[in-house]
């Protein structure tokens, strides 16, 4: 972990009993901070106090607790940065925490990365919808879609799914939709023009082999193949 000014750690304490790492990051006094809504350099107001969890040291649970600046701006008032180098307000977790998320939620289902990591799948799915909703609000351009990866994950105890829509040469995430009946596709289709994406040039579908996603193929993306993977020939 790279800690530079105006950053400085205040302190780390390791507790061998707990297995625990924690790193306490300050920021050196005199400096400014942009402000998160016009990006003006402005002068520190006071702070508040966020805790992240952080990567693992070996087999050290690491948090980062730190003082994140609230800044006074002329125009804006008093507001608290969004972001740190290290994390973002509102979340649990470091970035880096958060890449290690996305990265093994395509990988496993959500119960089985909370068990993974020791935490509670509905802050991990908290992670997941950020990213998933940014990505489809920031000028997502899907003009070059052909080939979709269909899966399904459980959101919640009791049988409760969200179908996960993603760019199978990209890896990335494009859409999630509740549910996991034929009508997701319906809605799959009605959302790509929103985003640049031609409904007509889809191509492919890769998918587990259940019987609502594959009438959702046919009856909605007539002209588009489907394959199943190992995993779900498997697992079908």
């Amino acid at each position: 972990m790279s800690v530079q000014l105006p950053w400085v750690i205040n302190d780390v304490q390791i507790y061998h009993k707990n297995k625990l790492v924690e790193v306490s990051i300050g920021f050196a006094r005199g400096n400014e901070f942009s402000c998160p809504e016009c990006g003006l350099a402005c002068s520190v107001h006071d702070s508040v106090t966020h805790r992240w969890r952080y990567l693992d040291f070996f087999d050290y649970r690491c948090y980062l607790t730190m003082n994140v600046p609230r800044v006074r701006c002329e125009k804006h008032g008093v507001l608290t940065l969004k972001e740190t180098p290290w994390g973002r307000m509102g979340s649990h977790y470091s970035f880096m925490v958060e890449h290690e998320i996305m990265k093994l939620s395509s990988e496993m289902s959500m119960s089985a990365l909370s068990k993974h990591i020791g935490e509670p799948d509905s802050n991990l799915w908290r992670v997941f919808k950020y990213y998933v909703f940014n990505a489809v609000h920031n000028d997502l351009d899907l003009s070059m879609l052909r080939r979709v990866a269909v899966d399904e994950k459980p959101q919640k105890r009791g049988h409760i799914y969200v179908t996960i829509f993603s760019d199978l040469d990209t890896g990335n995430v494009i859409n999630v939709t509740e549910g996991r009946k034929k009508e997701v596709f319906s809605e799959f289709r009605a959302w790509l023009p929103k985003h640049g994406g031609d409904p007509e040039v889809i191509e492919l579908f890769s998918m587990d082999m259940s019987v609502s996603y594959k009438a959702g193929r046919a009856e909605y993306f007539k002209e588009a193949d489907e394959v199943y993977d190992r995993f779900h020939i498997k697992k079908g």
